[in-house]
């Protein structure tokens, strides 16, 4: 694939903009043309194990944790390809939103799991969030663990990475098909606009560039 952002700077942003339908900035520019880099393909930009790998290395990174088993890596990349492909959300998109909310850590926080505005596990959502997804999507069984014991947002990577994923489709439904708008809205509530918007774009590259 080579390095996207050279081949940007040989583009014409206004014929960008004439795909996207508006005039965009540098960072919307990049993120769009990645997006449209996805979204023309129905399968994955690269195999498997460059994303297990690329998992493996973001992980890694913190050197006050243990690394990452292969099996956990695989196992994350399994869950966040599912939830995608349930949802009809980009692979890439999937594994970028989870960088930029945990960088595939799945934080104690409190002991229990949740953070200190009240959200868990690899892709933050919280309590009342995911609830709130189980209900809209009509997932009774998993509303009910919900009830139960919030702390399986935690404790189970496959809720949490199917509500997260559920959420980010909610707020592209919201958008009407905008995901930069759905994007900055998944965190609403903390980290507002164009910051976490360019977190975001920096995570995508992470997992569309080859090199």
């Amino acid at each position: 694939m080579g390095c996207l952002c050279c081949f940007l700077v040989q583009q014409d942003s206004r014929e960008l903009s004439k795909i996207f339908g508006r005039r965009m900035k540098m960072v919307e520019t990049i993120l769009f043309y990645m997006l449209y880099i996805v979204l023309q393909k129905a399968t994955p930009l690269h195999p498997q194990d460059f994303y297990v790998e690329r998992i493996k290395e973001i992980h890694d990174e913190y050197d006050n944790i243990s690394p990452i088993e292969e099996a956990r890596a695989v196992l994350l990349f399994d869950l966040i390809k599912e939830s995608c492909q349930r949802f009809g959300i980009p692979l890439e998109i999937g594994l970028a939103l989870c960088k930029t909310e945990s960088d595939f850590i799945n934080p104690l926080g409190d002991g229990n799991g949740r953070g200190r505005y009240g959200e868990y596990g690899y892709f933050q959502i919280k309590a009342a969030t995911a609830l709130w997804m189980a209900k809209y999507w009509k997932l009774p069984e998993i509303r009910k663990k919900i009830e139960r014991d919030p702390a399986i947002l935690f404790y189970s990577p496959q809720i949490n990475i199917l509500l997260g994923v559920s959420f980010l489709k909610y707020n592209l439904l919201q958008s009407k098909g905008d995901y930069k708008k759905a994007i900055i809205a998944y965190n609403r509530d903390h980290d507002y606009g164009q910051n976490y918007f360019e977190r975001f774009v920096k995570s995508l590259k992470y997992f569309i560039d080859d090199r």
